[in-house]
């Protein structure tokens, strides 16, 4: 079991935000189906948006939360963007929190 999922983007990669959204979908929707999930689910800077504007990378962090993921929102970022009213699902987290999950063993980095 990985750790710890760390998402900075709206999406994975660089380039067409489009296809990262995809790709980000995919990633976290597979997570689900082979029950392959992350301890956390971190989102900072443009990955904020991702969690909380697009419907379907939503959907799949309440139900990966309802298993018992933690999924955790940067707080700065979320003020940033102007998205802590949205903050609907995880939790507000402090740049604290982040960094705690980056040293964490096994990351994967999105």
């Amino acid at each position: 079991m990985r750790n710890a999922v760390i998402i900075s983007q709206n999406g994975m990669g660089s380039g067409d935000t489009g296809l990262g959204l995809l790709l980000l979908r995919r990633y976290l929707r597979h997570d689900l189906e082979k029950d392959d999930r992350a301890e956390r689910y971190v989102f900072y800077n443009g990955g904020v948006r991702a969690a909380l504007l697009d419907d379907e990378v939503h959907g799949y962090l309440r139900k990966l939360e309802e298993r018992g993921s933690m999924v955790l929102l940067c707080g700065t970022c979320l003020d940033h963007f102007g998205l802590t009213a949205r903050l609907d699902v995880g939790r507000n987290a402090c740049l604290g929190d982040v960094r705690e999950s980056m040293a964490m063993g096994r990351v994967d980095y999105l």
